[in-house]
This record gives structure tokens, C-alpha cells and sequence, in this order.
């Protein structure tokens, strides 16, 4: 998993080195001590400490400062897209802010609220120049170039981690994960042959997957060839039983086609999953 130093949080947040290890010595962080003693910090404690860096100078007092911080590192999910959280001061209170909700972050009260963050250009500045210098490493792994990927999606910086997949493919064109991911850039983009094409690469490489034969599913249906889309969502729940949202799509699927039959008994077992 990648890591930053405190010299990396430091230039990018423009906060000294002694705060940001007083918040890690507090445990308001998830970093760890390499060998030597120094601090690596993940991905997510750069919202954090950003988030600390913020209510400081809004004069919130530490102790606030500190409650706040340890409900966000609760609630904020590793690999959650920067744009979901931020941290909204109101008055002398500190509010926990996603894309649709406000809560209070003493007493967990939701309010009304929408917001998108504001930190995930200076987050990919970061992660792009450690791409740099992978760059110039021959021995830079698929795996590291993976966890780049993620770490650019993370930050909403979608060119960037279809270059870092890309780079992937190069090194190890059967890594079924970053097919996967990549197809599903290509998706959102509206490309959808480019996203076919690699889940069906997926597949290729691990027929029972039920991701990829979700994935493609879902392809299809947008496609309109609806008979290919249910022999994909099939194929997919023959991997995964569980998987609700494939019976929900087959039943709007057969309810298209005059077969409500099979209509109804992918919705009962749709709502039997839910």
C-alpha cells in the first residue's frame, strides 16, 4: 500500500511537521512507523489531516478539533472518492459534510445538506509525482502501478488512472482487477465497446467472475442487446448467488419482453436478497 512521509503531507498541506506527528502520536491517523521510526502516512490520512489543518485555523478549540477527527476516521471508508466528505464549520460547531447529508460530528444528528470536497486536485498533484518517479524506476511492479490507479480514482483524477491501469496491462496484461477497473472508467465515459472488451478480457482470464460478468452485463443492457445481457447477468450469479442487484436488472430485463413471468420470480428473489 502506498505511503507518504511526513515531508510529502507537509509540502502538500503546508502544515509543519510537529503538527502533523502530534496528530499521529493522538492516533487521529491511520500512518505507521517504518524501520527507522518515521511516520508513512495512507492515502486517507491526507483528508484528515487536511480536515485538522482547516479547523485549526478556523479557531475551533483542539478538543473539538479531535472529537471531529475521530468520527471522520470512523466514518470515512478507505477508498472513498475525496469529493464524498468535508468539513463544514458553522459558528463554533463542526459538521461532517458528504454529497447528501450533514452530521453533527459530536452527536451523529444528520441535517440537510449537499457539498463536494475541494482537496482531490491537490491529492492527484501529489500522487502524480510519485507516478513521475515511478516512471523512472524499471522496477516499479504491476502492483504498485495498480495501487496508483486506485489512489488517482480516489482522487477523481479518472486520465491519470487509466494511464496507471494502462501501465498495468503492459506489465501484466492477465491482471483481471485492472481490466476490471479500467473497463469501468471507460463505462462512465460512455465507451462502452472499450469497457466490453475488457471485461470480456476478464473473463478470459477468470470465467467465474461475477464482477466482470456483472460489468459486461450491464454493457449490454445499455447496448439494448438484451439477450446478451441476460446471459451475462446469469453467468454472473451462476459465480455469485448473492448478488441482488443482477436479479433486479434481469427482472426490469424480462419485464421489457413481455415475460413477466420470469419478470416476477428475478424480483421476488431480488427482494428476498435485499
Amino acid at each position: 500500500m502506498m505511503q507518504y512521509t511526513t515531508r510529502d503531507v507537509a509540502q502538500l498541506l503546508d502544515l509543519s511537521s510537529s503538527k502533523i506527528r502530534s496528530f499521529a502520536r493522538a492516533g487521529l491517523t491511520t500512518s505507521v512507523r517504518d524501520r527507522r521510526g518515521k511516520y508513512r502516512f495512507l492515502f486517507q490520512d491526507l483528508i484528515l489531516l487536511r480536515t485538522a489543518k482547516e479547523l485549526s485555523q478556523a479557531a475551533i478549540h483542539p478538543c473539538k478539533i479531535y472529537r471531529a477527527l475521530r468520527t471522520l476516521k470512523e466514518q470515512l471508508p478507505m477508498g472513498a472518492p475525496l469529493s464524498a466528505v468535508r468539513i463544514v464549520v458553522a459558528r463554533d460547531e463542526v459538521l461532517i459534510q458528504d454529497q447528501r447529508t450533514v452530521w453533527h460530528s459530536e452527536t451523529g444528528q444528520a441535517q440537510l445538506g449537499f457539498s463536494v470536497g475541494e482537496m482531490a486536485n491537490q491529492i492527484a498533484q501529489l500522487i502524480r509525482g510519485v507516478a513521475q518517479e515511478a516512471e523512472q524506476t524499471s522496477d516499479t511492479s504491476g502492483d504498485e502501478w495498480f495501487e496508483l490507479g486506485l489512489n488517482f480514482e480516489t482522487a477523481g483524477a479518472t486520465e491519470d488512472a487509466k494511464a496507471a491501469y494502462a501501465r498495468v496491462l503492459e506489465l501484466n496484461p492477465a491482471y483481471v482487477c485492472v481490466h476490471i477497473n479500467h473497463g469501468r472508467l471507460f463505462q462512465e465515459e460512455g465507451r462502452s465497446a472499450d469497457a466490453g472488451a475488457h471485461y470480456r478480457a476478464a473473463l478470459v482470464l477468470d470465467p467465474e467472475n461475477a464482477t466482470a460478468a456483472f460489468n459486461l452485463a450491464t454493457v449490454l443492457e445499455e447496448l439494448g442487446r438484451k439477450h446478451g445481457a441476460i446471459e451475462a447477468y446469469l453467468k454472473a450469479l451462476k459465480a455469485d448467488a448473492s448478488l441482488a442487484d443482477a436479479h433486479h436488472n434481469l427482472s426490469g430485463i424480462y419485464e421489457d419482453m413481455g415475460n413477466r413471468t420470469a419478470a416476477l420470480r428475478h424480483l421476488i428473489r431480488y427482494t428476498a436478497l435485499r
